[in-house]
């Protein structure tokens, strides 16, 4: 399925039968309300403005900036702004040379299809457990109620994410993740592919847990710096961003560190908590059993 928009990111070939949910700039687009969900805010590509102010409020020297309305400076053809917060120069490009340094997919389209195979590969090798299919089980991993660590059957196994190609897989990971699967409510078999494919996309497959981790810390930290969400930057599977994603995080979860101390502390000890978290809170599992997929 191919796209096509204008420089605002209206579609122009839109068909009505189409589920996908990712659409402009490979972002949700809720089909309800015409936006797109850019986390700190959403944008309205009729208008060419976000529905809400940014709480930024622009500096003096740079006059567009104060306008707390408009996207990507009026200028989407060069500017790209992922986090609803802060416009990227050339974003595309500094991520692809990033990539080709660290010697991991070197084309946007590897990445793509390299999630689309993620949801397939997940599918089948959860179907092929007896614990898991399309309906809710009443499961719970090891350290629930009447669980010993290890000792409960789980969700998603080492060997499936083995076979995602998954990066940096313990013991401790996994059992942090069957145990946000499980809290967030994401156990049937699509909810759970999807889940993964989004935080295969977003995190590398594991690999990247913070935000620009891809490059040498001397670029990551000139990159980040200069975002206006700096020091909140993305942390977790699934990139927690802005400061006040994760005051609320920090209220779930009863631990001021993660507001205190930021992204690092969130990728050491909530990665995947906080990935789950998220997909709570925008309601993706509702989203997946209307049809909607990662692109």
């Amino acid at each position: 399925m191919s796209y096509t928009y204008d420089a605002f990111g209206v579609e122009k070939n839109v068909d009505e039968n189409d589920t996908n949910a990712f659409r402009y700039c490979g972002e949700y687009f809720d089909a309800e309300t015409g936006t797109i969900y850019l986390r700190e805010r959403y944008y309205n590509p009729t208008t060419g403005r976000f529905i809400s102010r940014d709480s930024f409020a622009g500096r003096r020297s740079d006059p567009l900036s104060l306008n707390l309305y408009t996207y990507c400076r009026n200028n989407p053809i060069i500017y790209v702004d992922p986090s609803g917060h802060s416009f990227i120069n050339d974003f595309g490009n500094k991520v692809k040379e990033a990539m080709q340094k660290i010697n991991i997919n070197t084309t946007v389209n590897k990445i793509t299809n390299a999630v689309g195979n993620a949801i397939n590969v997940l599918t089948n090798t959860i179907a092929s457990k007896s614990n898991v299919d399309n309906k809710k089980q009443p499961y719970a991993p090891g350290g629930a109620p009447g669980c010993k660590h290890g000792e409960c059957s789980y969700l998603v196994t080492e060997d499936q994410l083995n076979k995602m190609g998954w990066n940096n897989v313990t013991s401790a990971s996994l059992y942090d993740l069957n145990t946000t699967l499980v809290k967030n409510n994401i156990v049937s078999r699509n909810e759970i592919a999807h889940f993964l494919a989004q935080c295969a996309k977003e995190s590398g497959k594991g690999k990247c847990l913070t935000e620009g981790s891809y490059m040498d810390k001397e670029s990551q930290m000139s990159y980040l710096k200069d975002q206006d969400y700096y020091p909140y930057y993305g942390a977790g599977y699934i990139q927690l961003t802005g400061e006040r994603n994760y005051s609320e995080f920090s209220k779930i979860m009863e631990d001021p560190k993660i507001l205190e101390i930021g992204p690092e502390y969130v990728a050491k000890n909530y990665a995947w908590a906080a990935a789950g978290w998220w997909w709570n809170s925008a309601g993706m599992n509702q989203k997946i059993s209307e049809g909607y997929t990662v692109d």
